[in-house]
């Protein structure tokens, strides 16, 4: 079973007991995690770059410095924060203004009418390009045991397969239209969200080491940083 986690705390926890075979989860809490924490976790693979990794603010914001003295959420899920954002409050009455959101939120935020939707204040690709975001991992025990890692394995093929089909351009049309009708969008929106999927630098099809690399360099000394992504590697 494989576990989307809300709290990366409570997420990890639940992995190394056991009561899920993988986590979906951004991969810095998997190298903080596994590097600082000595948590016994293992990275299967990436799922993106960061596709549409934004700040985003209420309408009156329209700046980093308009965010002077107010707050910024970031603790719970993107979906609530999104949702909160819109309503301009939080279902407490605190007033928001602005969060990190990401794919698909960012799209669907900037496709609403002025006024109503959402700023884009900064990318996190202005910054450092590229950035692995999420990714799945596992209990490094799992990774040894055949049983395991057959039910790991049957988990992260259709996922593989689906990641090849997306980055054929022959299937843009149809990936278009499945894109609109899960999220229930509509295909202009649904266009803008394949485009951030597909973007040849933070997409789902953009996988490169060098993200990883991105990450371990803003958790660990830059000296180790190369020897953990490359063991056995002199530099």
């Amino acid at each position: 079973m494989e576990l989307l986690s809300r709290h990366s705390a409570a997420g990890y926890a639940a992995l190394l007991a056991s009561w899920y075979d993988i986590l979906t989860a951004t991969i810095d809490n998997s190298v903080n995690f596994r590097f600082n924490s000595q948590k016994p976790i293992t990275v299967l693979g990436q799922l993106d770059l960061s596709p549409d990794l934004v700040i985003a603010s209420v309408p009156s914001i329209t700046s980093i410095q308009d965010l002077k003295g107010k707050t910024v959420m970031l603790v719970g899920g993107t979906q609530s924060h999104y949702q909160y954002l819109l309503n301009i409050k939080a279902p407490d009455g605190t007033p928001t203004y602005a969060t990190i959101l990401t794919y698909p939120f960012t799209a669907e935020g900037l496709s609403l009418p002025p006024g109503v939707g959402i700023n884009v204040l900064a990318q996190a690709s202005d910054f450092v390009n590229p950035f692995s975001s999420n990714a799945f991992t596992a209990t490094t025990a799992s990774v040894s045991n055949s049983t395991e890692t057959a039910i790991l394995t049957y988990f992260l093929t259709p996922m593989l397969e689906a990641n090849q089909y997306l980055a054929d351009i022959k299937h843009k049309y149809y990936t278009i239209k499945a894109i609109a009708t899960q999220l229930n969008i509509s295909s202009s929106v649904a266009e803008a969200e394949y485009a951030a999927a597909t973007d040849p630098e933070t997409g789902e099809t953009a996988l490169m080491q060098e993200g990883v690399l991105n990450v371990l360099l803003a958790f660990l000394p830059v000296s180790n940083s190369r020897k953990r992504l490359y063991p056995g590697r002199a530099n």
